[in-house]
């Protein structure tokens, strides 16, 4: 196994912490965590875990990360190219955040 797909989850930031703590196989070169609703408190979780260092591809595409967070992960190279593409803001209804997945209903 040398692509490792969990895309389009609606808790995306819980997927990545759970990644931080465990850290991904060394044998997976693409981690695609891409479609998702990646939030900073996600990203912060990967950048603080467990080294991806391994990884060719770390896929966020389609995420709401704030410019300063795409800027840290960037500057970490967590990976060795990480897919940034498609930032998205969340939507705010009666004081609640909506951050949604790419496909859904």
């Amino acid at each position: 196994l040398r692509y490792l797909g969990l895309r389009n989850y609606y808790l995306t930031d819980d997927l990545a912490e759970v990644i931080a703590e465990l850290g991904a196989p060394a044998n997976i070169k693409t981690l695609d965590l891409s479609n998702g609703n990646l939030s900073d408190k996600g990203a912060e979780a990967l950048l603080k875990g467990k080294s991806l260092s391994h990884l060719k591809l770390l896929d966020l595409q389609h995420h709401y990360l704030s410019d300063e967070m795409m800027a840290k992960v960037t500057a970490a190279k967590i990976a060795e190219t990480v897919n940034l593409d498609d930032q998205n803001d969340a939507d705010e209804y009666d004081g609640e955040t909506y951050r949604y997945i790419f496909v859904s209903e």
